[in-house]
């Protein structure tokens, strides 16, 4: 439902920086390129770390952890563990 995709869409977006403070993604974006990241532009670099992020807070697995509740969900899958 609308409602519901708003909530998701929120969640992203309160998850984004939590994402940037943990992960180092222009390094990850950097490695996953490999040697040739030296022989490309400081606009296109600007570009992968930009994608490589949308393809990080986009991902499927995120999305299904915040419609299962995000952190609520894994206190709930902690407590069911013990």
């Amino acid at each position: 439902s609308a409602w519901n995709s708003g909530i998701r869409r929120n969640t992203l977006k309160m998850i984004a920086p939590v994402i940037d403070r943990t992960f180092d993604l222009p390094m990850m974006t950097r490695l996953s390129v490999g040697p040739k990241w030296s022989e490309i532009s400081e606009k296109d670099r600007d570009g992968l770390v930009t994608a490589f992020r949308a393809m990080t807070t986009g991902r499927p697995g995120l999305r299904r952890w915040c419609a299962a509740g995000g952190p609520a969900a894994d206190q709930r899958m902690r407590r069911a563990s013990t």
